[in-house]
């Protein structure tokens, strides 16, 4: 086996930033994750290909990804989908078991229903266009995901779209207070909407 071929899946972690002095050499940020094509014959040169690009660089700026850390990484992922799953699937159960057959009823004025209802719906709508997003990204090969960039880009929507949700609380509350004695399911509703409060916090 060659050394190229022994190098095949090793990938490594920037530690520093480095700039290429020679053409053949690979200009790089810290935190960027490298394929390493070959260990050369020069002591501390390594050969990696990053963006599609192929370069040698010091060994010495960047550490090996072991298949530990890679695992941890799994189950991390794994529970942060499986939380936007569950959490997803609790908003859709507080609003077709709960909201909508309440509307129905038409105990509350349209302006009550809103207020008590707020953008709970956008809040759904946001998080399961973020859940397919990641798992589009975890199908993709290690090195092509983008994970951190995604989260980066949609951290300031879901925030609004929280804030605005966590604003009207109060006034969902005292209008669940007001109509508890018209409302059969009362402890039901008020239960899943203290949830939905607590998890959008």
């Amino acid at each position: 086996m060659d050394t190229e071929e022994c190098c095949k899946a090793l990938m490594v972690k920037a530690l520093y930033s480095y700039k290429r002095i020679n053409n053949d050499e690979l200009t790089f940020k810290k935190g960027d994750i490298i394929t390493v094509s070959q260990k050369g014959n020069l002591d501390g040169w390594w050969e990696g290909i990053l963006n599609g690009e192929k370069g040698w660089f010091p060994s010495n700026y960047v550490k090996e990804i072991t298949s530990q850390q890679n695992q941890y990484k799994s189950i991390v992922l794994k529970d942060l989908v499986d939380s936007e799953k569950f959490y997803v699937e609790e908003l859709e159960n507080l609003i077709s078991n709960y909201l909508q057959p309440l509307k129905k009823t038409r105990i509350l004025t349209e302006d009550q229903y809103k207020q008590l209802t707020s953008n709970i719906k956008e809040i759904v709508e946001l998080h399961q266009h973020l859940l397919d997003l990641v798992e589009a990204e975890l199908k993709k090969h290690g090195k092509q995901q983008r994970l951190g960039r995604l989260f980066l880009q949609w951290a300031p929507k879901i925030q609004k779209a929280h804030q605005f949700y966590c604003s009207l609380h109060p006034r969902a509350v005292c209008i669940l207070d007001i109509f508890r004695r018209s409302m059969p399911w009362y402890p039901s509703i008020n239960n899943h909407v203290e949830q939905a409060f607590q998890t959008t916090r």
